[in-house]
């Protein structure tokens, strides 16, 4: 049976300190790293990046619907508000 000497390794060289750029990164990314949702946000942006060769269909496509969606809306609060006035205003008739 042979004896295998232990290997040891250099030990790296220190780092640097990091650089003022380096560092406002680090601390940018640790201020972002405690947002809830950062990492379903990233994975949108990345499922929506490999959809580039699409965005010159799907971005004015989903600009379109979002406007509907919001006109539809618009719509039914305005009549909701005009139902809401029309009420207040009969029941201001009816009370002597």
């Amino acid at each position: 049976m042979k004896w295998k000497l232990p290997r040891f390794r250099r030990k790296p060289p220190p780092k640097a300190p990091p650089t003022l750029q380096e560092r406002a990164q680090q601390v940018i990314n640790h201020a972002l790293d405690r947002i809830a949702y950062r990492r379903e946000i990233q994975r949108y942006w990345q499922d929506l990046y490999v959809l580039r060769g699409w965005w010159p269909i799907l971005l004015p496509a989903l600009l379109w619907l979002g406007w509907r969606k919001y006109r539809h809306e618009r719509r039914l609060a305005r009549e909701f508000a005009a139902f809401r006035a029309q009420q207040q205003q009969q029941l201001a008739e009816r009370s002597p």
